[in-house]
């Protein structure tokens, strides 16, 4: 309403606020006096352009609302454009809207605002002075003449009629306050010194204490003037003695409380240490049974059983497993919170970790008929610095999570899992891992209590697909400790995302080899595969390869110019005749590895048998890069061998155990097994038989001992808790014994849960060489024993 009023035909900068103080128009003079366009200003807070108000405290809006509804005048400095101008600001109502206030601004002389300034702030000390109950006084000694402010008066309990002078005030005073004040009475005090003295008195009937300072000044008339301030402490004075006499309680109970924290401190480390005892039994008890049943299931499945006898034992077999990982779960959780988890730093493969777990959850993830999709940058690096076990274990229980909701019954499942380099330094790699599933989601509202201990999001959740809602707090620990962070993004009904990202140490370039240098290799593309041929391309030139795209008609070319030609066909139906036509002469297929999606694996092996096929749909660089190699050694050693790779037509019985062929039993053992669970005694002495080793037995420490003295064993296996002497005890003595006898010392394996913190640091400062965890899988027995019994023969 104001941009066509007449207030752009006034001579005046005028500025218009509304009752809320907001500027809601300047008139043209204004943006010409002050050079600034009205959109500049139009909705901003009036007081923010002046610098009397700037000066004030939090409360300077509202003191600029006073002004305006009191209508005062004000001097000022306008802040406009980075400058302060000095103005003078008379305000008015607004003849145009009653509720409006015309600020009618004109420019003056600093020494006006300065005055104005100065008035104004002796106002404002005067009304603090007055609220904040402080007395003022003044003496001048060699005169006799003082001053009492009506404050000060009031303070004492008396009337502003009173007539208070120096000596007066002092005869109200008991005498050892009198002579607090003998120093500056008797001119004891030099010009610019100042005191502050405490005195108590009675004012009334009450007991008072009051703060008296001052300072010594020179006036303008040559004489000594002794001003300053009297302000009533009689509540501070009351809180300090009751603080000194509860002090003084204090310290009268200090050694008291001393030696109860002292005690409290030792009853915490003792019920620490016997929290950590009892989950260390109770891991030894509850993983000696589970050993018996696990061990000998994993026994069963190498034997002919009917398809009805595998599916019980499969299922036994799981259930198992899913009670073990609920046991590791409560022992990480407490390793967590009482700060004995240790990183680890060592090299290690990423790359490695991911081929894994895959290779452990695609059984599971084609049970379900879910589509596991792995996505590896070929900028990550083949190997890192970190700690390597943790970092699976986030990764397993994510990926485990993922399968666990994903479980739709209209849609295709999927779980993606990608992989890549977040950001680099000179030192540190940040590896991003993001685990993406379209299972069940989880609504917002739950999101926030996933990484709480022991908590799912829903209990339907938990009904429907089980779990102790452990994972994902120890993900976020495990994370977090290594230096990451962890986030979720997820919808309900839709699916989550989770997203790690990692960093880890790098090693330097001239240490990794890479795996393909100096390799020739073809890529054969056809139909819609050019982004699997891209990523295969990438993947085998990150390890050194030199890789080109070649047509299928420049095929008699290229066998002669290859070491090895990757062929991804369009369909295996649309491919039989191809196919069929490469692998009618053997010379030719020894060059050929066939890429295949993992559902078409059973028709193309009964297309062309024994040869060389890349399953994909998931592929792993590891299991890329293996099997490139596998057929350029094959070519290079002139065998025609079967390519078996590691995730090949992947099945639950996925571990082989050889006899080795130059191994014939003897009659006589080379192994002690001291073991005290009658169970796992059967349980191992069949699976060191199913691998062609035959021992003997003690029941525990003791006997370990007497039979290692009685016989000379290539390899001692042994129980870590025993009855009469632990596995820890007796390999203490054995090497004491080796020493003192010069005998050589025999290779000595730990068999424990090796869960708990610091179980595998002490096996190997008792001189255990290694460890195999319980429950002892075969293929984890045959790794122990292919490493010791042959370093022992």
């Amino acid at each position: 309403m104001y941009e066509d009023s007449s207030i752009n035909l006034t001579p005046f900068p005028i500025m218009v606020c509304n009752k809320d103080g907001c500027i809601l128009y300047v008139n043209s003079n204004f943006q010409n006096e002050f050079d600034i366009a009205n959109s500049k200003l139009s909705g901003a807070l009036a007081h923010t352009c002046f610098q009397i108000f700037k000066d004030r405290d939090n409360n300077s809006h509202s003191q600029f609302q006073q002004q305006l509804t009191s209508q005062c005048n004000f001097f000022s400095f306008l802040s406009l454009n980075g400058k302060n101008i000095c103005v003078n600001v008379s305000i008015n109502k607004s003849p145009l809207n009653r509720d409006d206030y015309w600020l009618i601004i004109s420019r003056c002389r600093e020494c006006s605002v300065k005055k104005y300034r100065t008035n104004n702030k002796l106002d404002r000390i005067n009304h603090a002075i007055k609220g904040a109950s402080i007395g003022l006084w003044e003496l001048e000694p060699l005169q006799n003449q003082s001053y009492f402010s009506s404050t000060f008066k009031q303070l004492l309990g008396l009337g502003l009629e009173f007539e208070l002078n120096w000596f007066s005030f002092l005869s109200m005073l008991p005498p050892q306050e009198q002579n607090k004040l003998d120093t500056f009475q008797n001119h004891k005090l030099d010009i610019g010194e100042s005191f502050d003295i405490e005195i108590q008195m009675k004012v009334g009937e009450d007991d008072k204490w009051f703060k008296l300072n001052g300072e010594v000044i020179l006036k303008q008339n040559n004489h000594t003037s002794i001003t300053g301030s009297l302000i009533d402490c009689t509540l501070e004075k009351a809180r300090l003695l009751t603080l000194q006499k509860a002090n003084l309680e204090l310290k009268s109970s200090a050694k008291q409380r001393s030696l109860e924290f002292k005690s409290a401190k030792e009853f915490a480390k003792k019920a620490s240490q016997t929290q950590s005892e009892f989950l260390s039994m109770m891991n030894h008890e509850l993983r000696t049974p589970m050993n018996a049943v696990i061990g000998s299931l994993d026994l069963l499945r190498l034997s002919k059983q009917s398809s009805e006898s595998m599916e019980l034992i499969e299922t036994a077999t799981s259930s198992a497993t899913n009670l073990m990982n609920i046991l590791n779960d409560i022992l990480d959780i407490n390793k967590i919170e009482s700060g004995k988890m240790q990183l680890e730093h060592s090299p290690f493969s990423i790359n490695e970790t991911i081929d894994g777990l895959v290779k452990s959850f695609l059984p599971s993830a084609q049970k379900k008929q879910i589509q596991l999709n792995i996505k590896e940058s070929s900028m990550v690096p083949s190997q890192v610095i970190g700690d390597e076990k943790k970092t699976r274990r986030v990764l397993y229980n994510l990926i485990s999570n993922a399968i666990k909701f994903t479980d739709l019954k209209c849609t295709q499942g999927r779980v993606n899992l990608n992989c890549e380099v977040s950001q680099q330094s000179e030192e540190l790699l940040y590896i991003k891992l993001t685990i993406e599933d379209n299972g069940i989601g989880i609504n917002e509202s739950d999101q926030s209590k996933l990484f709480a201990p022991f908590t799912q999001a829903q209990k339907s959740v938990t009904r429907e697909y089980g779990g102790t809602g452990l994972g994902l707090p120890i993900c976020r620990s495990l994370v977090q400790q290594m230096g990451g962070k962890i986030t979720l993004t997820s919808k309900e009904g839709v699916g989550s995302t989770f997203t790690v990202e990692l960093p880890f140490s790098l090693i330097e370039t001239e240490q990794v080899q890479p795996k393909l240098n100096t390799y020739n290799i073809g890529v054969i593309t056809q139909g819609q595969n050019l982004e699997l041929g891209k990523t295969i391309i990438k993947q085998l030139e990150s390890e050194g390869a030199r890789v080109k795209s070649v047509n299928i008609e420049e095929l008699d070319i290229a066998l002669i110019n290859y070491d090895l030609l990757l062929l991804i066909p369009d369909s295996l139906s649309n491919s039989q005749t191809l196919l069929q036509q490469l692998y009618q002469k053997q010379e030719q297929a020894r060059k050929f590895l066939i890429a295949i999606p993992r559902g078409e694996l059973p028709q193309a092996r009964k297309l062309i048998p024994h040869k060389h096929i890349l399953p994909v749909e998931p592929m792993t660089k590891i299991q890329l890069l293996e099997s490139v190699k596998s057929v350029i050694e094959e070519q290079e050693l002139n065998l025609d061998l079967e390519l078996e790779l590691g995730l090949n037509e992947l099945t639950f019985d996925d571990i082989e155990i050889d006899l080795k062929s130059n191994q014939i039993p003897t009659t006589l053992a080379d192994i002690l097994v001291v073991e005290d669970n009658p169970l796992n005694q059967k349980l191992i002495v069949k699976q060191l038989s199913k691998l062609g080793y035959q021992c003997d037995l003690a029941d525990d420490g003791i006997g370990g001992i007497e039979n290692w003295k009685n016989m000379d064993y290539k390899l001692i296996l042994t129980d870590c808790h025993m009855p009469n002497l632990d596995g820890y005890s007796m390999t203490k003595q054995i090497r004491e014994l080796e020493e003192k006898s010069d005998k050589k010392k025999v290779p000595i394996i730990a068999i424990t849960g090796a869960a708990m913190s610091g179980d595998a640091e002490r096996c190997y400062s008792m001189g255990m060489n290694d460890f195999v965890s319980k429950p002892i899988i075969l293929k984890d027995l045959k790794k122990v024993m292919d490493i010791w019994y042959e370093k022992a023969t």
